[in-house]
């Protein structure tokens, strides 16, 4: 089916009036007229109820008329989607985060990527580093979080921050007494 005759019924079911339609759609009033015959023509139903004061769609109209909204959704965002992967956009995106890691950090890194795309699906899958590269190498997950480098060929690891590591030691402790702490004392 010809998605301009579905265009075409569209507009003259909102309208419900083929010159506002012919209109609307910015063509002469004859063309619109025609595709509204061969459209119930090809579907072997009424879609409008026709006098010549009035037209109305019929019931098999108005269910016609929710159907071609939904593929004209459809198609539009087939278009949209179509034309943001040509610019690298992938519309959702699967990471994966291990045990141990920086909840806080990781949480900020999200809410900043939420905040720069709000159409973009994030779905966060804690999992333990040896599943974590499974998934990553059978493309079941964008990106992984981990602490640790050590990666499989095909996958490719990139520091992204360091946390400082701090010793913590009650005020009177005697390993306090030393500039540097043998590891023999620690």
């Amino acid at each position: 089916m010809d998605f301009r005759l579905l265009r075409y019924f569209i507009a003259v079911a909102e309208e419900l009036h083929l010159a506002r339609a012919a209109e609307r759609l910015g063509i002469e009033q004859s063309p619109v007229s025609r595709a509204m015959r061969d459209l119930e023509s090809q579907l072997g139903v009424q879609l409008f109820d026709r006098s010549t004061r009035l037209t109305r769609l019929t019931w098999a109209g108005q269910v016609f008329l929710g159907e071609c909204r939904r593929v004209q959704a459809t198609v539009e965002q087939a278009v949209k989607s179509a034309k943001a992967a040509a610019q690298g956009y992938q519309g959702h995106l699967r990471i994966a985060i291990c045990d141990g890691l920086a909840q806080p950090r990781i949480a900020t890194l999200l809410a900043r990527s939420r905040e720069e795309e709000p159409e973009m699906e994030i779905r966060v899958f804690e999992l333990p580093f040896a599943q974590q590269l499974k998934t990553l190498h059978d493309d079941l997950l964008d990106i992984g979080f981990a602490l640790s480098n050590a990666v499989h060929d095909g996958l490719v690891a990139e520091p992204v921050w360091t946390d400082p590591l701090s010793v913590i030691v009650p005020a009177r402790h005697p390993l306090l007494a030393h500039v540097q702490v043998p590891l023999a004392e620690a």
